[in-house]
């Protein structure tokens, strides 16, 4: 029997704008009101205290056509590392992106000879936030400097990042999105403190054109972990569809020394990017948002099995796959099952993603449920088809229940050495008696705003690992508990995690979908 528990988070509140004249807007830009002037003169933004906004703004006209570039160093998924470079969508890069970057290359300098360049082919290229391409490119080779060009059959040059510096991982501004009257900034090295909110009065939201033009500054409303929420300067919230593709950032406090504050700018790649869904449609009842890396194998019978649980709606976070996951995703959503992939390179952001995820689901579904490719739900006293949309909808006219909670239990090979054939859900069926944690169904609009996801990452600290052939970290819940560092399956790897035969949803799986679930992929186990 599945148990519950309720959970209720405030909703938040807005403040309705004053009307502004069109007078108190440049060239279709904006013009920073008498309030924002005055808050500018005691928070100056960057370099600029000195420089007039109305400049700043002329300026930045004349330098917003021409593309933004930037290039991340980050640690990629696995073993190896990778250059993103991020930037705005020429028409020269469309005509390159078929065959996922054929015709691409990362050009490398040398380190002691300028004149000698090195080509590498790309890793792939992503359309990125309907505005922008990602290109990944490796890391340059041995005597050779990280900085890259990125040209065209070897001939055109489409981004060269001599005109950025470089930005590292640990610490950057990397995504953005408008939420109500609030901008929402994910960003990396400004905290550790785990599940706990941080004093938003250190932190103060940056908006501008290019680089670091940064021209309206806010105050921080939430603060924790990686996601800063601030007050949209009154510019742009009156006038939000004018705020797409404004560059964002955050800045920081550190401690009082010698009776001054330092402040710190945190380096940013980051655009304001939209959460409204355009089209006015009634609410999904139940949608589902997960993070992934190369599950085309399994993601399918996944999908299938909790459609016909009664989810309509699904938000795929793809974390850097390499295994052809979009092809499989773009044909589920032909087949009508309503799947959007949102490409997410970001590493060790998992809860940032699902924050995210959050934002954007609010005004398409009521409820939605933050899990893993495979985790599957499981309703032994409940009818089956469309049993878990039921269970939410009964839910929905209840202002005081926010969450929905059950508990999980883990399932092993499972007597195995092959890969299942009718799939993860008929092949394993033994399970660990005792449930080890619980998933959660939120529902968007009851989160609070800080978007700490206390529902699934509570008691939750994971350890990334990079690469499991590493000896760092072999505690992490991030790895396959027992299979150690060494390519080697223990002896009796088939039979752990095994303590109770529950044939329970086999059960339900053979007698109803049976015929339309594919063959799964050898995963080690399930939950459900």
């Amino acid at each position: 029997m599945i148990k519950f528990s309720f959970t209720l988070n405030p909703f938040c509140t807005c403040n309705i704008p004053k009307p502004r004249s069109k007078l108190q807007t440049v060239n279709g830009f904006f013009r920073p009101t008498a309030e924002e002037k005055a808050f500018s003169k005691t928070h100056p933004p960057f370099l600029f205290t000195k420089i007039s906004a109305l400049f700043l703004l002329f300026l930045c006209f004349l330098l917003y056509p021409f593309p933004a570039k930037h290039a991340v160093v980050s640690p990629c998924s696995r073993a190896s590392r990778i250059i993103n470079i991020i930037f705005n969508s020429p028409t020269i890069l469309r005509w390159n992106v078929v065959g996922n970057g054929k015709g691409l290359e990362c050009i490398y300098r040398n380190n002691y000879t300028e004149e000698e360049e090195k080509g590498v082919a790309v890793l792939s290229v992503d359309e990125y936030n309907d505005i922008q391409w990602l290109v990944r490119c490796p890391l340059p080779p041995t005597n050779f400097s990280s900085v890259v060009t990125l040209r065209s059959r070897g001939t055109i040059t489409i981004a060269d990042t001599t005109v950025v510096a470089m930005n590292y991982w640990e610490n950057l501004a990397y995504e953005a999105v408008l939420d109500g009257n609030t901008a929402v900034v994910f960003v990396k090295g400004i905290s550790h403190r785990q599940d706990k909110a941080s004093d938003p009065n250190r932190f103060r939201c940056h908006f501008g054109f290019g680089n670091q033009n940064y021209i309206l500054t806010s105050k921080a409303l939430t603060a924790a972990q990686e996601v800063v929420r601030c007050a949209l300067p009154k510019s742009l919230e009156i006038h939000p569809e004018k705020s797409q593709g404004i560059r964002a950032t955050v800045s920081f406090q550190l401690p009082m020394r010698n009776h001054h504050h330092r402040t710190i700018f945190v380096p940013s790649v980051a655009k304001l990017s939209s959460s409204k869904f355009e089209i006015n449609t009634p609410k999904h009842d139940l949608c589902v948002c997960t993070m992934l890396w190369n599950q085309a194998d399994s993601i399918r019978e996944w999908i299938t099995y909790h459609s016909w649980l009664g989810v309509q709606k699904w938000f795929i976070y793809d974390n850097n796959s390499d295994d052809g996951i979009e092809s499989v995703i773009n044909k589920l959503d032909l087949e009508g099952f309503n799947v959007s992939r949102h490409v997410w390179p970001w590493i060790k952001t998992q809860e940032a993603g699902f924050s995210h995820c959050a934002i954007k689901a609010k005004s398409e579904c009521n409820w939605v449920s933050f899990m893993d490719v495979d985790e599957f739900y499981y309703f032994p006293n409940l009818p089956g088809h469309g049993a878990l949309r039921t269970l939410v909808s009964n839910h929905t006219s209840s202002p005081s229940i926010g969450e929905l909670r059950t508990r999980c239990h883990s399932f092993g090979p499972s007597g195995l050495r092959s890969p299942p054939k009718n799939g993860v859900t008929v092949g394993y069926t033994c399970r660990l008696q005792r449930p080890e944690r619980h998933k959660s169904i939120v529902r968007p609009e009851a989160l609070d705003t800080t978007l700490m996801m206390w529902a699934k990452f509570y008691r939750r600290v994971a350890t990334y690992v990079a690469d499991w052939k590493d000896s760092q970290n072999e505690g992490s819940r991030d790895r396959a508990p027992g299979l150690g560092t060494e390519p080697i399956e223990p002896a009796d790897w088939r039979l752990r995690f095994c303590e109770v035969w529950d044939t329970g949803l086999r059960d339900v799986v053979l007698a109803n979908l049976d015929d339309v679930l594919p063959r799964g992929r050898y995963l080690g186990g399930i939950d459900i």
